[in-house]
């Protein structure tokens, strides 16, 4: 079997399988009491089902075993022929995976205390990295040699997953966003690691492709189904993986950096977050309603409109990525300095600052126009 044919058998198989394991998810969800109801924190008007990470992860563990079958029976090229990285153990890679959606999972049904959540995703990220995902290091960005991180390149490893799982997971809050997102951002760098000749990154990618097509059947608004945090999380886990095999396969700057660009806009509404949070003296963990869909909305915009405009904004990026992989010399300087001139034009002009510059728009910081009694707080 050709390799294309390959790449696009496994593409159809996390779509139709995905699919099929929706309506599974959705009783699944009910039978356990993992609803989303109406609140003042959600965006919903009706109880939409949330446990749609596990037809997610079903999608992606039959794809797997495709791939391992066809390995062993058909000498297709993938995880473990010649030419492979000999390092990762991918049976640990899946298991770390499978760790990380049942701690989606679980807090999906029962809301489990942030810390207890932390400490999950960071078992789940260091089975990962022990099953040899890891960054090592990068080539020297001024010339010749290898920068090795030595004994930090665990803790290295195991926060970049954590963080890429975390920034998918903020974002999912509306209707088809976070599969939508993901989507585009798999299919970037898809064509990256086709460009770089890395198989393994391509097959994972092609699978998230499939995946979040087969998931925005139910997931667009309105949405019949959630993701999660089961999947959302699981989402932003595989996003890291590959990005990381594919720095392993090229450890440039470059290699790391442009998955960052793809997934720029979850990127900057989390760094956002913690910033917001940190001047308003509140917990990193702490909820609100200052994300970028959510300012999108307060504007005016519905919610189809907010899902679009987020889906082209990350389609520039992700196109503006796959060229910096492919360019040398200046030309990666101009055209990332392009890349972050029109996004940073177009977050002034929603107005995507606004929750973070409180000196501007915090009417609690303007001094008061009458004299306060002389007892009460300032």
């Amino acid at each position: 079997m050709s390799d294309s044919v390959h790449i696009i058998c496994l593409g159809v198989v996390a779509f139709i399988a995905t699919f099929m394991l929706v309506p599974v998810a959705k009783r699944l969800s009910k039978r356990l009491g993992a609803i989303d109801y109406p609140s003042t924190r959600r965006v919903n008007t009706y109880p939409v089902p949330r446990l749609g990470g596990l037809a997610l992860f079903g999608g992606l563990l039959i794809v797997m075993i495709l791939e391992a079958i066809g390995e062993h029976f058909f000498a297709w090229r993938g995880f473990f022929g010649v030419g492979s990285l000999p390092n990762i153990n991918y049976f640990g890679v899946i298991g770390g995976v499978a760790f990380m959606v049942l701690v989606g999972a679980i807090d999906d049904v029962i809301n489990l205390h942030p810390g207890t959540k932390f400490a999950g995703q960071l078992i789940a990220a260091t089975i990962v990295t022990l099953s040899g995902v890891l960054l090592s290091g990068i080539a020297s960005p001024f010339g010749n040699g290898f920068i090795g991180f030595g004994y930090f390149a665990y803790p290295l490893t195991i926060l970049y997953l954590v963080a890429f799982a975390n920034i998918i997971n903020l974002i999912d809050g509306l209707d088809g966003l976070a599969a939508g997102t993901v989507f585009i951002v798999s299919l970037g760098l898809f064509f990256v690691a086709f460009f770089k000749g890395c198989f393994e990154a391509m097959i994972l990618a092609i699978a998230l492709v499939g995946i979040c097509l087969a998931f925005l059947c139910f997931n667009r608004h309105p949405a019949s189904l959630y993701m999660g945090d089961s999947g959302a999380l699981m989402l932003g886990t595989l996003l890291g993986i590959i990005s990381l095999i594919g720095t392993m396969r090229s450890p440039t700057v470059i290699a790391l950096i442009v998955p960052i660009v793809f997934a720029g806009i979850p990127v900057l509404d989390t760094l956002f977050s913690i910033i917001r949070r940190i001047r308003r003296r509140q917990p990193v963990t702490l909820f609100d309603l200052d994300h970028f869909h959510h300012i999108l909305l307060k504007k005016g915009f519905n919610q189809r409109q907010v899902v679009y405009i987020i889906y082209v904004w990350t389609a520039f990026l992700t196109a503006g990525g796959v060229l910096i992989s492919n360019a040398h010399g200046i030309m990666v300087y101009v055209l990332f300095v392009f890349l972050a001139l029109i996004s940073t034009l177009l977050m002034w002009k929603l107005g995507l600052f606004s929750a973070v510059l409180l000196h501007h728009y915090n009417p609690r910081e303007t001094p008061p126009k009458q004299n306060p009694h002389p007892d009460a707080e300032v």
